[in-house]
């Protein structure tokens, strides 16, 4: 049994009685008659032959590793090795006893498995780990100096060592074996094995030396760069850089850089690096136009979406949605319905272009027409359940940006009259009662979404939220409240929420403490609305003001924070 095979045998274990051993059990089984007769007239494994010993000691040894027992797992398939001639069988044995720390039985598995493969290098790599293990340095490098000029020795080196299950031997070692094999991909393959480890300064000092070595190893420089993106981000950045600039070619670096570069915040950066990426790679020039978007950069834009623009024609239907995109982000409404209405019924992308269509409508003020692109897709019979949702809640954006609360109220009714209760709809139900004032109405929605989900945190924080801010009901919004906060216990709403009771309750200290928290999680305006309005009733006019103004400047046109200055006088 090869050693894949050995790691799937509980998988095969029923093919296996019904192949080898099931007519042996029917005929025995038959023989004995009844449960309860006195003995089990089973032939006894004297009676077998070797290759069904052997086949019963593997089985033997499956049960026990579902049992755990290692030690017992090495013994079995020691014994099915002997019993066989198949070389991976002692390979397999071998690797059971290293890692049941069976001295005796490696020993023998390894003799037996040169025997049976006098020719076979990967045995020396096990013998030098075994060496290893007993900490025989020494005798470990001297097993495999031989092979130092081998490509695969790095491999087999990794494949050995992780049946040792004492890594303090093990990964000082590695050093030894990278300077001994001094290639980039020995390097990496050591250096992947120290982080497997969870050694990451083994895989570290690894890759220092390889760096220092080859330092104008691009790839050498990418796999560091991997390495300590979270540890020295900024280490990783000029890896990737110098590997850029070594390979400019190299559409994986550049994506790469992008992505470090996007993560530090330079997300022009990540645009600009794509932008200088030869050739007319589509999928590079859709990331570009990503980050292009994030940076909001027109330049950057327009490069990308001239780059996309001069791709070879006709345009398949995934970069017509790019290009509509382009028409979006360049405020050319017209264009972008033009550019997603080429794409075709049939075309995978369909329904979202016309999402798009509808929401560009309802961006220009063309509601009625919005309305219609919606019913016209719902007529067609060929949403999903969540393109179907996505129709309402857009069709309510769309009567609520127009002012019409009675209509966006309906598009929601229709929704669950077509898909009841379905918690998205239900939630932006609640949300629009609200916004109407009609608290009954939006409490019954929030209480039938916990009903259908009881850890539903959102809901849960949004009743809470609902009863602190339009009743006097402060005992019932904060335990709802509290019950979120254990379900998302840093939500920077939920801690909002429970600010804004607290304060309700008059308790201000811990009031302004949980908003605070919230406001540094997540600098929303409404959050420093609550907030500034804490602070102001603490007597802390000033800082109020400040956290307001702070605001404003971020959010001038938040409803909340401008009817919180009006209550005010500011």
């Amino acid at each position: 049994m090869s050693d894949q095979e050995m790691t799937n045998v509980p998988h095969q274990i029923p093919r296996l009685l019904s192949l080898t051993l099931l007519p042996w059990l029917l005929v025995a089984c038959a023989a004995t008659g009844p449960r309860d007769a006195p003995e089990a007239a089973l032939a006894p494994p004297s009676q077998l032959d070797n290759p069904g010993k052997a086949l019963a000691s593997r089985i033997g040894a499956e049960f026990a590793r579902q049992d755990g027992r290692e030690a017992d797992v090495a013994l079995e398939l020691a014994a099915s090795a002997r019993l066989s001639d198949r070389p991976e069988l002692a390979r397999t044995a071998l690797r059971a006893a290293m890692r049941a720390r069976n001295d005796a039985v490696s020993t023998e598995m390894l003799s037996r498995w040169r025997a049976l493969a006098p020719d076979d290098k990967l045995v020396d790599a096990y013998a030098a780990a075994m060496a290893l293990g007993k900490g025989k340095t020494s005798d470990a490098t001297a097993l495999i100096t031989p092979r130092q000029d081998d490509p695969k020795l790095p491999t087999d080196m990794v494949e050995a060592l992780r049946w040792l299950p004492d890594l303090d031997r093990i990964l000082p070692f590695l050093s030894t074996l990278a300077d001994l094999s001094p290639t980039a991909a020995a390097a990496i393959t050591y250096s992947r094995f120290a982080d497997t480890a969870k050694a990451p300064e083994f895989a570290r000092d690894i890759l220092d030396s390889a760096i220092e070595r080859a330092p104008e190893d691009a790839i050498l420089r990418a796999y560091r760069a991997r390495l300590v993106q979270e540890s020295n981000p900024e280490l990783a950045r000029a890896d990737l850089q110098q590997a850029v600039l070594l390979k400019p070619d190299s559409r994986e670096l550049r994506l790469s850089l992008a992505a470090v570069e996007d993560l530090q915040g330079r997300t022009d950066l990540a645009a600009r690096v794509l932008e200088a990426f030869p050739g007319k790679d589509e999928d590079v020039i859709g990331v570009q136009l990503a980050y292009a978007a994030k940076s909001e950069d027109p330049a950057l834009i327009t490069s990308a979406c001239k780059r996309l623009a001069g791709l070879d024609k006709p345009h398949p239907s995934q970069r017509l949605q790019l290009l509509g995109t382009c028409a979006e982000l360049a405020e050319d409404a017209a264009e972008a319905i033009r550019v997603y209405r080429q794409i075709g019924k049939d075309d995978a992308e369909f329904v979202e272009a016309q999402m798009r269509i509808a929401a560009v409508q309802v961006q220009g003020a063309q509601f009625a027409d919005s309305q219609k692109t919606l019913e016209q897709l719902r007529e067609a019979g060929t949403l999903n359940r969540e393109e179907l949702v996505r129709t309402y809640l857009l069709e309510s954006e769309s009567a609520a940006t127009a002012n019409d609360d009675k209509l966006a109220l309906d598009a929601l009714n229709r929704g669950l009259d077509a898909l009841p209760d379905d918690q998205d709809l239900l939630y932006a139900r609640s949300l629009r009662h609200e916004n109407v004032g009609d608290i009954k109405g939006a409490e019954a929605d929030l209480r039938r979404l916990i009903e259908i989900d009881p850890e539903n945190a959102d809901a849960l924080n949004a009743l809470g939220y609902t009863l602190a801010d339009n009743t006097k009901r402060y005992q019932e919004a904060l335990s709802l409240i509290e019950q979120a906060m254990v379900l998302k216990p840093d939500d920077a709403a939920i801690l909002d929420s429970m600010g804004w009771v607290k304060f309700h309750m008059g308790e201000l200290d811990e009031a302004i403490s949980l908003l605070k928290a919230a406001y540094e999680k997540q600098a929303e305006a409404e959050i420093a609305a609550h907030l500034g309005e804490a602070l102001w009733q603490a007597g802390r006019e000033d800082e109020a003001r400040l956290v307001w103004e702070e605001a404003k400047a971020q959010q001038p046109e938040d409803p909340a924070l401008i009817n919180t200055l009006k209550r005010y006088g500011l």
